[in-house]
């Protein structure tokens, strides 16, 4: 299995995007207390996307990083 960490500002639309268009299923996410996705776990095959916020766990936003597949 390969597993991965995202961070994305949007996670709503991060979802969209690898749910939606990419194929990937939704595995689980975690929601704050305001009701706003935090975080999110997705899979394509043996690949794990783990979404969260950039500044969690020190990751960065692919936009921040130089890449981006999406406005992050």
């Amino acid at each position: 299995m390969t597993a991965l960490l995202l961070g994305y500002e949007d996670l709503d639309r991060a979802r969209t995007f690898f749910v939606d268009a990419l194929g990937f299923d939704e595995e689980w996410e975690v929601r704050s207390d305001d009701g706003h996705l935090s975080r999110l776990h997705v899979r394509l095959g043996d690949t794990v996307l783990m979404l969260d916020k950039p500044g969690a766990h020190n990751v960065l936003s692919p936009r921040v990083a130089g890449e981006s597949p999406i406005s992050s």
